[in-house]
């Protein structure tokens, strides 16, 4: 009865708000660049170049003006994308290698590859792949494969990111294997981080062989991960790549909530319970995230709770986090088990050569009318797709 209570709201809901490619929404400071302003294009390279590096399982077709498709290529086969961007276009160059695509970026910075959620185009990827660099100084790496058909509803588009990420974990340990020999090659002293975000943790949950590897990242980032809270310790002490693991949750995430009911699966991102991994630690940010999802890249969140961007800061640049490096996080009773606090009592130092673009206050969940409440869940990029 529930069940059929859910499907028949979201298809009311489906009439109320037309089609979510109708709209979109972009948060200040940054720009999106549409696919007339992505080309294969062989440039004069610079040290000062804005470079990411997206690797990618879609299928390739230079003849379109959508090179990269909504399609997935064939399990284990990977495009290598070097992007540079200059005066608003992105040009792109397709290595053979992560080794040949890796030495285009600077030497001297630590490495942050992200395997992103649902609702991403490859200019959504591109897009993700700017912010972050910009704001943690990293060099930024992508997993990508297709998570956004425009032609289906966002139910069965969900759906069907699912099939997508599961078929994508050949490939995923593919490039799993080449950091890895990439990192024996050039060890200088260089930290390496991953960053799952939300649906992308599947790939490492469904992963084999990850518990008998050698250590590849400093940390691995579990963010707000859509997969399954029951029994997610027994795979998550399978996972040897990483001398950290960071578990972080929002039980008010509204995009996990949202996915709940799509599949009525209680996913770890929105609350840990035991069994514990004793692997891992958890981070809640209950107390300072609101309704949010991608924290780690919310303009907003990260000006009003700078504490989260320093937690970031710690963890994507490779650094462990407790309450002695970030004391704003207070001990639970179970170890490695740490709430956010929303009012830190100390202090703490946040690099001030990035910059955050500052975003307009938005209204709270109490101020929002029910028809704009639906609209920003279903309507609009930002709360549709849940992720970069």
């Amino acid at each position: 009865m529930l069940k059929n209570l859910a499907y028949l709201l979201l298809f009311i809901f489906s009439f109320i708000i037309g089609s979510p490619a109708t709209s979109q929404v972009k948060e200040p400071g940054y720009t999106y660049i549409p696919w007339e302003r992505i080309k294969i294009n062989d440039i004069e390279k610079k040290e000062s170049d804005t470079v990411v590096v997206i690797i990618t399982t879609r299928k390739f077709s230079l003849d379109k003006t959508q090179i990269f498709s909504k399609d997935q290529d064939s399990p284990g086969h990977l495009h290598y994308v070097v992007a540079r961007l200059k005066n608003k276009t992105w040009n792109l160059e397709i290595k053979h290698s992560f080794e040949e695509a890796a030495l285009a970026m600077p030497s001297n910075k630590d490495f942050l590859f992200y395997v992103h959620g649902d609702g991403k185009t490859f200019p959504d990827v591109l897009e993700g792949g700017l912010r972050m660099s910009i704001l943690y100084g990293v060099n930024f790496v992508a997993f990508d494969y297709p998570t956004r058909d425009e032609t289906l509803p966002f139910w069965k588009n969900f759906h069907t990111s699912i099939v997508n990420v599961n078929n994508a974990v050949t490939s995923f340990g593919k490039m799993i294997n080449e950091v890895k020999t990439y990192r024996a090659l050039y060890d200088n002293n260089i930290k390496y981080t991953m960053l799952l975000h939300s649906l992308g943790n599947e790939l490492i949950k469904n992963s084999p062989g990850f518990q008998h590897s050698s250590i590849v990242f400093e940390n691995i980032v579990m963010n707000a991960p859509a997969v399954k809270q029951r029994k997610h310790s027994k795979w998550v002490e399978n996972i040897a790549l990483q001398k950290n693991i960071y578990i972080i949750s929002n039980r008010r995430d509204i995009i996990l909530t949202g996915a709940y009911f799509l599949t009525f699966k209680s996913y770890l991102g929105k609350k840990h319970r035991r069994p514990l991994a004793q692997n891992a630690t958890y981070v809640s940010l209950d107390n300072v995230a609101g309704h949010k999802h991608s924290f780690f890249i919310d303009i907003e969140l990260l000006n009003l709770s700078p504490s989260v961007k320093h937690f970031y800061d710690q963890i994507l640049h490779g650094l462990p986090a407790d309450n002695k490096t970030c004391c704003y996080l207070k001990a639970k009773k179970n170890s490695n088990n740490y709430s956010m606090k929303k009012k830190p009592d100390c202090e703490f130092f946040i690099a001030q050569e990035k910059a955050l673009p500052t975003a307009p206050a938005a209204p709270s969940m109490t101020e929002l009318s029910f028809t704009n409440f639906i609209n920003q869940i279903f309507h609009t990029k930002k709360f549709r797709t849940g992720s970069n």
